[in-house]
């Protein structure tokens, strides 16, 4: 059985010690104990040696074990430095490079306890740079990250086939950007917090076109919609739904009504008579 043995300074070390400095395997504890720091792993692939200070540091292959977890890789002082393994009590673990105990890697990996990771650049201990991100449900995506943020463009492949590709902040659509549905309908505009807001056109896959104003994913204020034919009307929309539009069938022929849930009723229809809709409206 090894002996645990008290070094000069305070520290201690089960295994072999020669000449007071640790040797071969074993397990070295830190006297402070300030991060609940246990070295493991074999001596013989680093060293010791002391610093300016004449604190004894340890450099090579080994074993850190915290209240939080364990990492096992390249080790400078007490410090992860270099590439090695963070796997965290919760079930989180990292993969890749450490500076001075941060995460630290132009291609880092950290996988999430439902199987979800990120593969791409930490700086400063944080997701920074271009990277993907894999959803546990089979979404992905692949773009900027600012802080562990989702911030920058790029581009989020939905399971169900859906996609968007465009400006994000903070993990939210916000900005210019295409969304692409599953069933083949696509928006191109603005985007706020998540929703069409703003000015955009949507190309419905039957061969509509709606051009004009969102707000909240509706159409909102003024705006342009286009039938298959070609024919289109102008209007203010809140919905689906207009109080008056004007339907141009061509250059000499226009019509006036109102648009309910998506249906245009048509008033009036005039190629020659300028009054011709504030007459059908006295009318009503």
């Amino acid at each position: 059985m090894k002996k645990l043995t008290t070094l000069s300074n305070s520290d201690a070390f089960d295994g072999k010690v020669k000449n007071g400095f640790p040797v071969g395997k074993g397990t070295y504890y830190y006297h402070s104990n300030e991060n609940s720091i246990i070295k493991e792993g074999s001596f013989k692939t680093g060293k010791f040696k002391l610093d300016k200070e004449g604190k004894l540091i340890f450099e090579g292959k080994g074993k850190l074990i915290y209240d939080a977890g364990e990492y096992e890789g390249d080790i400078y002082c007490h410090f992860k430095h270099g590439k090695g393994v963070y796997k965290f009590n919760n079930g989180i673990y990292y993969e890749g490079g450490f500076k001075n105990d941060i995460f630290d890697d132009l291609k880092g990996k950290i996988v999430l306890p439902d199987g979800s990771k990120y593969v791409g650049p930490f700086i400063n201990g944080q997701r920074t740079g271009t990277g993907e991100f894999f959803y546990a449900n089979g979404d992905h995506f692949i773009g900027e990250f600012v802080d562990g943020v989702i911030t920058g463009e790029g581009v989020l492949t939905m399971h169900d086939g859906s996609c968007y590709s465009g400006d994000f902040v903070n993990g939210a659509y916000e900005g210019h950007g295409e969304y692409v549905f599953a069933n083949g309908n696509r928006y191109v505009g603005e985007f706020k917090n998540n929703t069409r807001t703003g000015k955009g056109t949507f190309y419905y896959y039957t061969g509509k076109i709606f051009e004009g104003n969102f707000e909240n994913n509706e159409w909102k204020g003024k705006g342009k919609f286009i039938y298959e034919d070609k024919t289109y009307l102008t209007g203010d929309f809140d919905g689906f739904n207009s109080k008056l539009v004007e339907r141009y069938y061509n250059e000499n022929s226009k019509g006036f009504g109102y648009f309910i849930n998506g249906e245009y009723i048509e008033v009036t229809r005039s190629t020659t008579d300028p009054d011709a809709l504030s007459k059908a409206l006295r009318k009503k």
